[in-house]
């Protein structure tokens, strides 16, 4: 395991009921897998809503397939989907 800064945007923090928070999830790691851990704890409401969320790990945004290896105190921000003109 391995220590995650987590920062939750706009609805997503809501749905979260913070803005940031630190877990432990596994050194590999997919989106399905990460995105599990960050809904461990919280509604249901949560857990639909960072389903849909982009996540980016490190400054890097993570695609559905792909797997990652996170290092210690790594930085993860979860943004909801967004919508304007």
């Amino acid at each position: 395991m391995t220590r995650a800064h987590v920062t939750y945007f706009a609805g997503a923090a809501e749905a979260a009921g913070t803005r940031t928070e630190t877990v432990d999830v596994p050194q590999s790691i997919d989106a399905a897998e990460l995105r599990a851990c960050l809904a461990v704890g919280k509604s249901v409401h949560f857990a639909d809503l960072v389903g849909v969320c982009a996540l980016i790990i490190d400054g890097q945004t993570i695609s559905e397939a792909e797997r990652c290896q996170l290092g210690d105190n790594v930085q993860i921000e979860v943004l909801p989907p967004f919508a304007g003109g």
